[in-house]
This record gives C-alpha cells, sequence and structure tokens, in this order.
C-alpha cells in the first residue's frame, strides 16, 4: 500500500509551522482566535463610544469613518445584532449638529424597520429621514426623505456637502405650509 496516498492531512492555524498539532495546540490556537475576535469586538466598542461620547468634531469623523467600514464578524465570532452603516451615518450627523449646538432633529428607532431615523420638529410622522448608501459610493450616503427623493449627499473622506434644493423644498416647505 502506498502510504504517501493516505497520509492525514491537518489544516494550521495562522503562524504553526509544525509539521502536525497536537491536541493541545489545537485547543490553544482555537482560545487564540476567540481571544482576537472578542477584542476585535472590544475595539468595536471603543469607536462607537467615540462617536457616542466625544466632544472633538476631528474624532467624530475618525470614528464614523472606522465604524462604516468595520469588518465586526469574523470566522470565530458572529455578533448577531449590530447597527447599519446608514445607522453610523446619521448618529454622526446627530452628534455632529449638537456639537455646535443645532440640534434639531429627533434620532428615533424603528421597530418596523429595525433602523434608525431622524424627525423633525414640526413635520414629525410626514418626514422619515435616512442614510441611503449606494454600492458605487463607498464612502458616502445620501441623506433621504424616505417618500421624498436624495436631500444632501455626506462625503466622510472629502468632508463634503452637497444639498438638492428642490428636495429640500419639497420635504420642508411644501410639508409644512400645505
Amino acid at each position: 500500500m502506498n502510504e504517501s496516498k493516505n497520509k492525514t492531512v491537518t489544516y494550521l492555524p495562522k503562524g504553526e509551522h509544525s509539521a502536525t498539532l497536537s491536541t493541545t495546540g489545537r485547543l490553544m490556537a482555537y482560545n487564540d482566535q476567540l481571544k482576537n475576535s472578542l477584542e476585535n469586538g472590544f475595539n468595536f466598542t471603543k469607536l462607537l463610544d467615540t462617536l457616542i461620547s466625544t466632544n472633538s468634531v476631528a474624532e467624530l469623523l475618525t470614528a464614523v469613518a472606522k465604524l462604516t467600514n468595520y469588518q465586526l464578524d469574523t470566522a470565530f465570532l458572529t455578533f448577531p445584532q449590530r447597527y447599519s452603516r446608514s445607522d453610523f451615518y446619521l448618529i454622526f450627523l446627530n452628534r455632529l449638529l449638537e456639537l455646535h449646538q443645532r440640534a434639531g432633529m429627533i434620532l428615533q428607532s424603528s421597530d418596523q424597520y429595525h433602523e434608525l431615523y431622524h424627525e423633525f420638529p414640526g413635520i414629525n410622522t410626514k418626514g422619515y429621514f435616512i442614510f441611503q448608501l449606494e454600492d458605487n459610493q463607498a464612502n458616502g450616503a445620501f441623506y433621504i426623505e424616505k417618500k421624498q427623493a436624495e436631500i444632501i449627499l455626506l462625503e466622510l473622506f472629502s468632508t463634503c456637502f452637497a444639498f438638492q434644493q428642490p428636495c429640500l423644498n419639497a420635504t420642508f416647505i411644501d410639508r409644512l405650509f400645505y
């Protein structure tokens, strides 16, 4: 019988160089991967803490930029509940305006759609504002009223805001006065 054809193949974790791995070695490697996954989750919570509580605009921008592209899940640990990229943009906009004493919108949570959204005093339930992310717009999002169209384009890395005047008029002026 040809023994080279029937050899057991052992898949080794990153950094292992031995030809075989003992049970203890496998357990240690598994435990290390879990620790790394938990550390990744802990680093995520640090960024979320910054987004929620910093008083620095630069730190706020850095936190939202990292959170919107953060890979939270690993092969060893999956977090079943999380905020979406759109939600992070909403939190960012809310916090940015709050830091400049311009808070005029209310951050709400929709149990029906499982997402965050903004309401504005005066139009309340007539407006449901979220960020819409496009596949071709990796570092930016459109701030929209769900029933209308794009209102603002926010690009994080170029720190750009672009406004759509007809949509602003239709959303705010028309709804308030008609």
